[in-house]
């Protein structure tokens, strides 16, 4: 397979996927989502500079 090959082949793919993805419609996240919906961390701290910070 030569290189000329190649590009088409890579070119056909890429409109391939493309038309796939604009045919999915749906989201993958819906809008509404929040990005970070609970903390992953909670934490207590009861030192002066949290304190402060607050």
């Amino acid at each position: 397979m030569n290189c000329e090959d190649r590009n088409v082949l890579r070119m056909k793919e890429r409109e391939r996927r493309n038309q796939e993805i604009q045919q999915g419609g749906g989201e993958a996240f819906p809008a509404n989502s929040p990005l970070f919906p609970e903390p992953y961390k909670v934490v207590s701290k009861e030192d002066k500079l949290s304190n402060r910070i607050q």
